[in-house]
């Protein structure tokens, strides 16, 4: 993408492998995922009047890294549908920048890793023919470290757990109808906010980290099919 008033570059690539296969009476699923990208860019900050000139746009560069892991499993025992998994990831972040505004010149580069890791499982019981008990958990852990180069300042890192769950129950009016009730809890890991604190005098230095966010669902539902229809 490219104007007058700046413009854009994104180069990516990725790779995905997924593998399958049954053994000791489970199915067993296997993802491996890795993704790179690497995104410039060329901004009119300050709005001036040769802002067609090229060479008058202030840089910024953002490379990213992202790596998943996942071995899931599943199994049904008589009335009950097992199923659960570990999961990992790896994730890099490095952004650099530089631009002009209002007489002041800004600047700055920094490095932003992110790794997580999660254990989780569900449980499908069917009590009777008609009603089935579904019960689910996750435990997570996630680890952050942010560096400002430009500025050499210490390295700030946080971590971040929580468990989170959820509790069903299924209820099948017919073949063709069945409805459920659940409450479910989830949450986003925390961070640091990557934009530093600004004076009049340029960067003052600092980065704020946000909490975690937390959330709790109840939910209801209705889910039917005809010979014509679907709801």
């Amino acid at each position: 993408d490219h104007d007058f008033k700046g413009d854009t570059h994104t180069r990516a690539h990725g790779s995905s492998l997924d593998l399958r296969w049954k053994s000791l009476g489970a199915n067993w699923r296997s993802t491996t995922s890795w993704s790179a990208s690497t995104l410039t860019q060329r901004n009119d900050a300050d709005g001036s009047a040769v802002s067609a000139l090229w060479f008058n746009h202030d840089p910024y560069a953002l490379d990213q890294s992202y790596f998943y892991q996942e071995l899931h499993a599943s199994a049904t025992i008589g009335r009950t549908f097992l199923q659960g998994g570990i999961s990992g990831s790896i994730e890099k972040s490095d952004t650099s920048y530089a631009f002009d505004m209002a007489g002041y010149r800004f600047g700055q580069a920094n490095r932003y890793r992110t790794n997580s890791a999660a254990l989780f499982g569900q449980v499908d019981h069917a009590l009777t023919d008609q009603w089935m008990l579904i019960t689910g958990l996750r435990v997570q852990a996630d680890r952050y470290r942010f560096k400002d180069i430009q500025l050499q300042s210490p390295q700030q890192s946080g971590t971040d757990r929580a468990i989170d769950y959820r509790l069903g129950l299924q209820w099948l009016h017919s073949d063709a109808l069945v409805s459920w009730a659940a409450i479910s809890t989830a949450h986003t890991p925390g961070g640091i906010n990557t934009i530093p604190a600004t004076g009049s005098g340029g960067y003052s230095g600092g980065y704020s980290s946000y909490d975690a966010e937390r959330m709790r669902s109840i939910e209801w539902g209705l889910k039917g099919e005809g010979a014509a229809w679907r709801y």
